[in-house]
């Protein structure tokens, strides 16, 4: 279970060493060609994006596959 719980703190570290840039960041500007979302809503999505890769990541540097460790709720897949 300690190993579960590092795990999880490390995702979470993770998306925050990923979000941390834009903490700093006083002016974005972004370019769309008019597919998808725009302003804040694809920005989010770009953030979410780069988060969602993180299993893949974790597995990667440290053979671990989180999805198997880790507990998911229903509620977060749907």
């Amino acid at each position: 279970m300690c190993e579960v719980v590092e795990i999880g703190a490390s995702v979470v570290q993770v998306a925050a060493e990923v979000a941390a840039p834009l903490a700093q960041t006083k002016k974005v500007t972004m370019v769309s060609m008019g597919k998808g979302d725009v302003g804040a809503a694809k920005l989010t999505s770009e953030v979410l994006d780069v988060v969602e890769r993180i299993p893949n990541v974790v597995e990667g540097l440290t053979g671990v596959n989180i999805t198997k460790v880790v507990p998911v709720y229903p509620s977060v897949l749907s």
